[in-house]
């Protein structure tokens, strides 16, 4: 094609837009049975990870497409089979008392959910991190903040993507 034919294809194409644009709608709302739902997702991961150890289980939590993004340590799972690892050696490591036992709070009030057509929903918050002591009271370590994004696979709720950010001692 000729540059100037192209040009002109462009410019009737984009003027075209220009006129006929859609009216801007706003995006969909979280239901009620949605926010229920990712809330329950949430307790159970982090329950899996934290309290349970069980990584047979949280394999089944995650997207064939899993990835966790770090503030602190970069990307530290580009799959759902290295994360599980992750998690699987970390506990490990808990019960030979090589590294501290953690226990995760939701900040109350800090979650949102927002519904993607088609595909899933985003969730954000706030969270505490506390080291866990046999006869000890817990200790806040740090708080942090986090992105999830939760892929539906037939009728299951499955994470995707992990971004975890904002880490701050605690003081």
């Amino acid at each position: 094609m000729k540059p100037a034919f192209v040009a002109a294809l462009l410019m009737v194409v984009a003027g075209g837009a220009v006129h006929a644009q859609a009216p801007v709608v706003p995006g969909p709302q979280a239901s009620p049975k949605l926010v229920e739902e990712i809330t329950e997702q949430d307790r159970r991961l982090f329950d899996l990870v934290f309290i349970r150890c069980d990584a047979a289980a949280l394999a089944g939590m995650l997207a064939d497409d899993f990835a966790f993004f770090h503030d602190k340590f970069g990307q530290i799972a580009s799959s759902p089979q290295q994360f599980v690892t992750n998690v699987r050696e970390g506990c490990e490591a808990q019960a030979k008392g090589v590294n501290v036992r953690a226990r995760r709070e939701l900040v109350p009030d800090s979650m949102a959910v927002y519904p993607m057509s088609n595909y899933g929903a985003i969730q954000t918050g706030s969270h505490r991190f506390y080291g866990v002591e046999t006869g000890k009271p817990d200790q806040l370590r740090e708080t942090g903040k986090f992105f999830h994004v939760w892929r539906q696979v037939d009728g299951q709720w499955k994470l995707s993507r992990v971004y975890s950010f904002d880490h701050q001692p605690a003081r």
